[in-house]
């Protein structure tokens, strides 16, 4: 597995130098970089339009936990901009790394997280960076972050685990968020990383809804009759 030091400035908005509205010939290139044996593949819409990037590299029998994986995925918008950054990574014994290393590297990234803790097992735990809908950072505990609303597509995108967000609430600005670890005896077997800017998404879903609205109220003025 590559390497998991974290070297950027605080607060950046990047995930291994791939950073939000950055194009996705920039991505590919940062992909690459974060580890030469990913094998990069296209996402397309269903209309065959391309939305992002996908990368996968692992070794070990797929779908056992002896399979080590390092995933990555990035979504574009209409304007060719990432919007959404995501790494998942799962690690086999002895290039495990200590649950406080990974938290202080993220830190040194990233500044002090807010701390949501929803039970006890350790998948049930997340870390977040949120800001809301103005880049105003949102305080020391998550339980009132405009950010709480995000919710992922069940299907992941490819043939991985990582999955796209459905849901974006109106007052969030950008979350970076670490979830869905294992840490066993101090030591994190996996573990997904993801950048998101909601306010993006939002925004261009309220201009598509914006446009159907203005579409539909044309065509009850047009009084265009039944032809029966």
């Amino acid at each position: 597995m590559v390497s998991l030091v974290l070297s950027r400035p605080a607060l950046a908005q990047d995930i291994s130098g791939v950073r939000l509205g950055s194009t996705l010939s920039e991505a590919s290139i940062a992909i690459k970089r974060a580890n030469k044996a990913y094998a990069i593949k296209p996402l397309k819409d269903d209309a065959g339009k391309l939305k992002g990037l996908a990368a996968m590299s692992r070794s070990g029998e797929a779908g056992s936990w002896q399979d080590a994986v390092d995933e990555f995925a990035v979504l574009q918008d209409a304007a060719g901009k990432v919007w959404y950054v995501a790494r998942y990574q799962r690690m086999l014994p002895g290039s495990r790394v200590s649950m406080e290393a990974l938290l202080e590297s993220l830190t040194k990234k990233f500044g002090e997280p807010a701390k949501r803790v929803d039970g006890g097992r350790s998948a049930s735990r997340i870390y977040a960076w949120d800001t809301d809908s103005g880049g105003k950072p949102v305080g020391a505990s998550l339980w009132d972050s405009p950010c709480n609303g995000i919710r992922f597509h069940r299907s992941p995108m490819t043939d991985g685990y990582l999955s796209a967000p459905s849901t974006f609430p109106g007052g969030c600005g950008t979350r970076i968020v670490l979830s869905d670890f294992f840490v066993e005896d101090g030591l994190v077997e996996q573990f997904t990383l993801r950048i998101i800017n909601v306010k993006t998404a939002y925004d261009a879903i309220w201009r598509t809804e914006v446009l159907r609205d203005a579409q539909r109220e044309r065509e009850r003025k047009n009084g265009v009759k039944p032809q029966i």
